[in-house]
């Protein structure tokens, strides 16, 4: 199961480490901080560059999330675990609906990186994806920024809807 642990923004890398040398093989799954592949130009030239897709949060894969929690008290920066009860040592995982769309669009075999989707405008602003991680997601497509060559996506997690942002390419626009 899915569990978002909240560290200080740009050094979820670092608790990431942390995490690994202080956790033991036997409680910890995987660690990692979902990332997005969005193009930049630089000096002309079009660089892909990996962004963390939710700054100051990191997500670990376990079955003994106690036993977490316990190991996790001894790792500098801790900060704290999202999904906690009221009063109480349970933590509630991600649901099994928020589980699969990060494991869609930030699984393992993706080295936890949503890589760009190659996209088409229609009729102004409606998209479709003709190739990537978001094939089949246009539904979920809030916003479109074509100068940062981005889409914003809007999906479920921990009972409201956030937002994540998505590298694309631009096929071909049709007026």
């Amino acid at each position: 199961m899915y569990y978002v642990i909240q560290v200080q923004t740009s050094k979820e890398d670092k608790m990431i480490d942390e995490i690994k040398r202080h956790l033991s093989d036997d409680v910890l799954i995987d660690v990692f901080t979902p990332l997005y592949t969005q193009r930049k130009k630089i000096k002309g030239e079009w660089i892909d560059v990996d962004k963390p897709a939710f700054p100051g949060y990191i997500f670990i894969e376990t079955d003994n999330i106690k036993e977490v929690f316990h190991q996790l008290y001894y790792v500098e920066g801790f900060a704290r675990l999202l999904g906690r009860e009221a009063n109480s040592e349970n933590f509630l995982p991600l649901n099994k609906a928020e589980s699969k769309m990060i494991e869609v669009l930030y699984g393992k075999e993706n080295n936890h990186t949503l890589g760009i989707s190659e996209i088409k405008l229609e009729q102004g602003t409606k998209v479709k994806v003709l190739r990537g991680q978001l094939f089949g997601l246009e539904g979920s497509i809030k916003k479109v920024n074509l100068h940062k060559r981005e889409v914003i996506i809007t999906f479920p997690f921990g009972g409201k809807s956030i937002e994540a942002r998505v590298g694309i390419d631009i096929l071909d626009t049709v007026e």
